[in-house]
């Protein structure tokens, strides 16, 4: 008897371990391609049909759909990302609506490691979820469906108050076996909280987030919903009130004039960076046991070498560059911080139960059973480090009205102001455009237009020999991708750089 429970301890810990790994790992090759600015390479990696399964798996396949999302977002395939943003959605709720995680998930988290357990999204990925899913929606011409997901995130930023709320008291009922306040008062464990305190400020305080403000003001001006959209633009003006362009169009909203303009208005978001990853590390820490080396994780921040984006029109009217509007750093910081102390008493209780496990193995079956309890804590021991990786580090913006040629320039600066790569933009010929970019590094622009407005009136009259394109002609494509046989030679090198 007493050794088939070895047998099966080891089995399970090898089974359980095994299989976390397996599953998530493999993500690492699409985010490796995603980290080069290889997007199109990291959605034909994550697109692979080798991976169904992970995206199903009911452990990790919550991360595995976010991440299909977001890097099929990024590449304008904004239906195929929307279909994998509604299944995270799905399960994202199905786990939410579940008081706790249950006896079996709790009590395998106890004896194998923390990735045995199914992975939830954090707060501030569910309110970054639902804002990715207004700009689909946007792009795929739902105004209506992109105002739902908007208001949505706003539930999600009052559920992620209400839910911390719940979890601290939930970690105050295991205060008979680990004292909380005595475990995150220690030197290795306060260490671990520095940098991250370093990134948190006032204004992001209870996962309030001004990129999804600002987009829903936006949404709701284009609707014709003043009222909401002031109440929304002045809460990001409040957590941002040096960025000049909120600071402009709160003055617009508030002078009643249109989002939209007879010209041609055209709004960016830049999506800039790549949001904090996880790594292990090792820290001494006391238990009830004593002494103890525990791993956990800790947020490493991926410094962005793209200070902004510039934007210029040919004719000399157009001339600025995008400014911050939302710190992702900040956003993750703050909720890392508010996780971490029940990370901390989570692995704390893991010790514990494989100590006293440990104890009574080798009580029972002396030397092997020392062996397999030390075996069986070091095949299990490691912290969890699943986390959404294509995130950007920080979304900025910039309004302009669109140039008289229906062309921007576009170029990705560094710190001291030098120009790298570049990208010549044809704007779609209408009143209200969003121009979306996104950018990893210095070598990485993808680039796309979407017409939400009505079409500009004809600048050719109708008996001009050059006439304009009838007003029956199909609408641009959401995605603007023009067509490589119309496109000057140098201006069609310049697309493929733009990847």
């Amino acid at each position: 008897m007493r050794s088939r429970t070895l047998r099966t301890l080891a089995a399970l810990a090898l089974a359980l371990c095994a299989g976390c790994a397996s599953s998530y790992r493999q993500l690492d090759g699409a985010l490796g391609f995603y980290a080069q600015g290889d997007l199109e390479g990291a959605a034909d990696w994550i697109q692979s049909p080798d991976f169904d399964d992970d995206r199903e798996d009911s452990k990790h396949g919550v991360l595995w759909l976010l991440e299909t999302g977001k890097i099929l977002h990024d590449v304008g395939r904004f239906e195929e990302s929307e279909a994998a943003f509604v299944q995270a959605d799905a399960r994202i709720r199905m786990q939410d609506q579940r008081a706790s995680m249950s006896i079996t998930e709790e009590v395998t988290g106890l004896l194998t490691t923390q990735q045995a357990r199914t992975f939830r999204a954090r707060h501030w990925q569910k309110i970054l979820l639902e804002s990715y899913r207004a700009l689909n929606q946007l792009a795929l011409g739902d105004m209506d469906e992109a105002l739902v997901m908007a208001r949505r995130s706003y539930a999600r930023q009052a559920d992620a108050v209400f839910e911390n709320g719940k979890e601290i008291e939930k970690r105050a009922e295991a205060d008979g076996k680990v004292d909380e306040g005595a475990l995150m008062s220690q030197g290795d464990v306060q260490g671990l909280l520095a940098p991250v305190q370093s990134h948190i400020t006032p204004a992001y305080a209870d996962y309030a987030n001004p990129f999804t403000s600002y987009l829903a003001a936006i949404l709701q001006w284009a609707d014709g919903d003043e009222t909401r959209a002031i109440v929304d633009l002045q809460k990001a003006q409040g957590m941002v009130p040096g960025n000049a362009f909120v600071q402009a169009l709160v003055t617009e909203l508030e002078g009643g004039l249109p989002l939209a303009s007879p010209q041609g208005r055209v709004y960016v978001i830049f999506e800039n960076g790549l949001a904090p990853d996880r790594v292990e590390t090792g820290i001494a820490i006391v238990t009830p046991n004593g002494y103890s080396s525990i791993k956990l994780p800790m947020l490493v921040y991926n410094q962005t070498s793209v200070e902004a984006l510039e934007l210029s029109g040919d004719a000399g009217e157009l001339n600025l560059r995008t400014a911050p509007l939302a710190d992702v750093d900040a956003m993750v910081s703050v909720d890392f911080a508010d996780e971490l102390p029940g990370i901390v008493v989570r692995t704390v209780l893991s010790i514990v139960t494989k100590e006293v496990t440990t104890k009574q193995l080798r009580d029972e079956n002396r030397d092997i059973g020392f062996l397999v309890g030390t075996f069986w804590k070091a095949l299990t021991e490691g912290a969890d480090l699943r986390t959404w990786r294509t995130v950007g580090s920080r979304f900025e913006i910039a309004h302009f009205d669109r140039p008289a040629d229906g062309r921007v320039h576009l170029n990705l600066l560094d710190r001291n102001g030098g120009r790298h790569l570049s990208a010549d933009i044809e704007l779609p010929e209408t009143t209200l455009c969003f121009l979306l970019c996104r950018s990893v590094n210095l070598v990485s622009l993808r680039t796309h237009t979407i017409a939400a407005g009505d079409p500009l009136p004809a600048a050719i009259p109708a008996d001009s020999p050059a006439e304009a394109a009838p007003a029956e002609a199909a609408p641009a494509d959401p995605t603007n991708t023009p067509d490589p046989s119309e496109e000057p030679a140098a201006e069609a090198a310049m697309a493929g750089e733009r990847d």
